[in-house]
């Protein structure tokens, strides 16, 4: 519960620093629901899309998300692929997808046709499996990588490279440590 309860105040501060359309993914439908509820409660006008609403439902969230009545979409990855929507300025990833391919599909919702958008990821440690494909992906595309994201992706491969050496030496205390961190920049700027 806590958890949620510190994700939810997160997001929250986000949005209230944001104008404009904003399209958040969640990994499950019932997430999606819970968040929409939440956000009704702190005034917020959105609506929650996925594969449990009735084809009418979806329609009428996306007919008003597209025409600017209700600024906030919320949607599992049924919104990534297939539907286009041609104004967004911001995604959020309250849940990181577990792949690279769906975090593409997600962030490619916003930045469409020449315009501006901006993608947002809420990351912690239970987004391992993604961590060293994102990093790695960020590096390919030159984008700005904040120190704390730099030292997610190192103790990531430190901590894998432990689990190798340690299966293959029985416990042996002399652990491999990954020490080539690049050097920061401390005028970088972090969400």
């Amino acid at each position: 519960i806590f958890r949620f309860q510190h994700l939810h105040c997160i997001l929250s501060q986000i949005l209230y620093k944001l104008n404009g359309s904003i399209i958040i993914f969640t990994d499950t439908k019932k997430g999606a629901d819970n968040l929409s509820y939440f956000l009704y409660s702190l005034k917020f006008r959105s609506c929650a899309i996925h594969g449990n609403k009735k084809q009418f439902q979806r329609q009428s969230a996306i007919q008003n998300f597209t025409n600017g009545h209700i600024p906030i979409l919320i949607a599992t990855d049924v919104a990534s692929r297939g539907l286009d929507f041609p104004n967004v300025n911001y995604v959020i990833n309250y849940d990181l997808p577990k792949n690279l391919e769906d975090y593409i599909h997600r962030i490619g919702r916003t930045g469409r046709m020449g315009q501006q958008g901006t993608a947002i990821s809420l990351i912690n440690e239970t987004n391992k499996p993604i961590i060293r494909k994102l990093y790695q992906f960020f590096k390919s595309q030159n984008q700005q990588i904040p120190p704390w994201f730099d030292e997610m992706y190192y103790n990531e491969l430190n901590e894998e490279k432990i689990k190798k050496f340690t299966k293959n030496n029985n416990n042996n205390n002399n652990y491999p440590i990954y020490n080539n961190k690049p050097t920061y920049n401390t005028n970088m700027n972090m969400l």
